[in-house]
């Protein structure tokens, strides 16, 4: 379903995901680590909390936002005892006061190139001049393979265009034995995108899958990570 973060929220909280434990958000804490820019953090998109949970810095000031206010819930709910902002409308988001902003397949989840261009925009605007945004994303070239944790249904037989811009496709969480529909976008289009908007690019993460699996893919990536500043 298209929808089910949102819908069934609670429940998305409660399952966990295989590529965001042990993938996307471990290597996204290790770029601001790696950084160490400063405190403030925001997470857009940032679903029930967990990411800035096990980032697990009480004395940073972590801001988030979600167009899912039950999403929103769970993550005071997780990050109780933290510094915390809640915004649950973007445009309250402030300008340029962060160091980190981060964006975690969110994208994915956008069917049109204008509301990616706002939420990039967005991104720009709040963060610090010398700050970071960190965008982490399925990896879109590699959209045909099945990987440890997940697999679409351009890999069970479906044909996989690379160049259709936001075609809609299932994507099957195998820990889980659900699905959500993804939106296929070039890496081209969202860096372009991201070079549009004056965030410059400076580091591409192409993740390994999780080689303790029986589904492991050891010849393609499941996830990239681009950081701009």
């Amino acid at each position: 379903m298209s929808n089910f973060w949102i819908e069934h929220a609670k429940e998305y909280s409660e399952r966990g995901f295989e590529i965001n434990n042990v993938g996307t958000h471990p290597a996204i804490i290790e770029v601001i680590k790696k950084h160490n820019l400063g405190n403030k953090i925001l997470d857009y998109g940032c679903g029930d909390g967990t990411l800035l949970y096990n980032l697990g810095k009480k004395n940073y000031e972590y801001s988030i936002y979600d167009i899912s206010e039950k999403m929103l819930e769970l993550a005071e709910e997780k990050l109780n005892g933290f510094n915390l902002d809640v915004y649950k409308n973007s445009n309250d988001i402030p300008h340029k006061i962060f160091d980190y902003v981060i964006l975690s397949m969110v994208l994915i989840c956008v069917d049109n190139a204008d509301e990616i261009n706002f939420i990039l925009g967005k991104l720009k605007d709040s963060k610090k001049d010398d700050g970071l945004c960190v965008i982490a994303i399925p990896h879109p070239c590699f959209r045909n393979q099945a990987y440890s944790s997940y697999f679409t249904e351009f890999s069970i037989g479906r044909e996989f265009n690379y160049f259709n811009n936001g075609q809609p496709h299932k994507l099957f969480m195998r820990d889980k034995n659900i699905s959500f529909i993804d939106h296929n976008w070039t890496l081209s289009f969202i860096i372009n995108s991201c070079l549009k908007h004056g965030l410059n690019l400076l580091e591409v993460i192409e993740l390994k899958d999780n080689n303790t699996n029986a589904f492991y893919n050891q010849m393609a990536s499941p996830s990239v990570i681009l950081v701009c500043k």
